[in-house]
């Protein structure tokens, strides 16, 4: 008898850890493949992905001297991208800032040093969300909601300072703010 709960007991365990171990290895395997971006806007200048996941040697020095702290690094949410930087431009575009020092900084090559104005960059096109609230499309004028809506944002840095004092000017005309005061107009 004595046997019997020693094999049951042992079955009990062996099956449980099995299926939790299982249950976590499927976790592990298929969360950073859930969590990851399938398209990251790249710092200025950067490498095809491709190339720029093998060339990256995810060092941090973009990260360290962008001014307006605009560049982060993947977590390891991000699987193979860990430790790579990119824009999260809902948080904070980037500002193609004067020399591009991101661009500088890079070790690997894998922001391209050819790159040496904001002109020449190539990273990415704004795409409206929801079109059907964009003033512009909508020829509405702007209203002190809309304003108040836009100076809610959090974590302001110098330079977006300016830009949302100068959104004031913008109650009552059409809506062109967007285009106005990006940082790079063409």
């Amino acid at each position: 008898m004595k046997t019997n709960d020693t094999r049951r007991t042992f079955i009990k365990v062996g099956a449980s850890t099995l299926f939790f171990g299982s249950i976590l290895g499927a976790g592990l395997y298929f969360t950073p493949k859930l969590n990851a971006q399938k398209t990251l806007l790249r710092p200025p200048g950067a490498l095809n992905e491709k190339d720029f996941l093998s060339t990256c040697i995810k060092c941090g020095q973009c990260v360290q001297v962008c001014p307006y702290h605009t560049l982060s690094l993947l977590d390891i949410k991000s699987g193979n991208s860990l430790g790579t930087p990119y824009v999260d431009a809902r948080e904070r575009g980037c500002y193609l800032c004067d020399l591009l020092p991101c661009v500088l900084a890079c070790p690997s090559g894998s922001l391209n040093h050819d790159v040496i104005e904001a002109s020449q960059v190539e990273m990415g096109m704004a795409i409206l969300k929801n079109p059907n609230k964009c003033l512009a499309l909508l020829n509405q004028e702007v209203t002190q909601k809309d304003i108040a809506q836009i100076l809610t944002h959090s974590n302001k840095n110098e330079r977006e300072e300016k830009v949302l004092n100068d959104v004031q000017s913008y109650v009552g005309k059409p809506c062109t703010i967007c285009a106005d005061l990006c940082p790079y107009p063409q």
